[in-house]
């Protein structure tokens, strides 16, 4: 409890000893969690940023250990959800990449801005087809006849353009 009001009262001393004494069993259960070594560091740190943000709601009367992993536990919770929702994105955004864009109108803001900065990621002509068949609607024959090649080109331009744009979205995954 020494340690505690120490803490609540701003001791820097007393924190860094407590982060020498609790960051290895914090680390440990992230890791055990989040299966990553950034992310257990990463979380270790936001609990202890927030552990000295917030020192002032500490309570006397709960121990610091249960106070300490309680806050680890809102911030897994907050990591898990954040995740949950990045990969749900990008899943869709892969999804995205096979469908045609222009009866999408449900799409947010984000994702449309981030699908543009892929599709801008792809080469000239790959791009200029992948545009022409997903965002403008035309059917393979229409743009092999527009671009005066054959529908085996554009067909192979198309495979690689879907395959780069789940490659890019798995990568974040």
């Amino acid at each position: 409890m020494n340690q505690l009001k120490e803490i609540k009262d701003g001791s820097e001393k007393t924190f860094t000893e407590v982060y020498n004494q609790y960051h290895v069993k914090l680390y440990r259960f992230f890791y055990k969690k989040t299966k990553s070594d950034e992310f257990a560091t990463e979380l270790v740190q936001i609990v202890f940023i927030k552990l000295w943000n917030f020192k002032h709601t500490l309570s006397d009367t709960i121990s610091f250990d249960a106070q300490l992993f309680n806050i680890a536990r809102t911030c897994l919770i907050d990591y898990l959800r954040k995740e949950s929702k990045r990969k749900d994105k990008l899943v869709g955004l892969q999804k995205y990449a096979d469908l045609n864009f222009t009866n999408q109108p449900d799409l947010s803001f984000e994702t449309v801005d981030y699908f543009n900065n892929m599709i801008q990621s792809l080469p000239p002509a790959r791009k200029k087809i992948f545009v022409l068949s997903r965002l403008q609607g035309l059917t393979y024959k229409e743009i092999a006849e527009n671009l005066s090649i054959s529908v085996n080109t554009v067909e192979d331009h198309m495979t690689k353009a879907i395959r780069q744009i789940k490659k890019i979205t798995s990568y974040i995954l």
